[in-house]
């Protein structure tokens, strides 16, 4: 989701912004409160919330009413309850960062005038800027440690592994040979004991 959706998609923000740039968001997103939906507070349980989507979904469920306007209203409860049936998504919606699905851009597109507005809130956002800069200097790490007298590919230190553990496995083999064989030069041999039979 780009910043300019989040920017316009969340209504405590939206508050501090100037009345052009709200006119903007009200003709490109279509918010719905998705406790509103299922007739929830906000401050809810799950037990609630799920009580509240089983008694919506039996009362307009399109398998039990048989009218298409009831499958509308299911969807959106559906909808709502996907994001508040789940702990983590209804703490991000909280917080402005999940849209619901029904929260989609409309058929109009924005004017110009709306553009603009947003292109002069947008281009000064320091996020943006931020953004902007690590991903150019990442694509100059990059291009160094992609300099093709240097970099190797992933088989080539495949083979160098390779070549490596074969070196250690002769080196300690060798070892032990040759620890053997000095053992064996300088062993002194075993006496038999002869016993008498007299």
């Amino acid at each position: 989701m780009s910043l300019s959706l989040r920017l316009l998609s969340t209504e405590r923000l939206i508050k501090f912004r100037p009345n052009a740039l709200r006119y903007f968001r009200t003709s490109v997103i279509n918010g719905v409160d998705i406790y509103k939906v299922l007739g929830v507070k906000q401050n809810a349980t799950q037990r609630e919330i799920k009580e509240a989507f089983y008694n919506l979904s039996k009362k307009y469920h399109p398998d039990i009413t048989g009218n298409s306007a009831s499958s509308a209203q299911f969807q959106e409860i559906k909808n709502a309850y996907e994001i508040l049936g789940d702990p983590n998504k209804r703490a991000d919606y909280d917080r402005g960062l999940v849209l619901p699905k029904s929260a989609v851009l409309s058929t109009e597109f924005p004017s110009k005038e709306d553009m603009d507005i947003l292109k002069k809130y947008d281009s000064g956002s320091f996020e943006a800027n931020y953004v902007r800069a690590y991903n150019r200097n990442l694509k100059v790490a990059w291009a160094n440690r992609a300099d093709e007298n240097i970099s190797k590919s992933a088989f080539d230190y495949r083979i160098d592994q390779r070549k490596f553990t074969s070196v250690i496995y002769f080196v300690v083999l060798s070892f032990m040979l040759g620890a053997y064989g000095i053992a064996k030069c300088y062993e002194e041999p075993i006496q038999f004991i002869e016993t008498n039979n007299s």
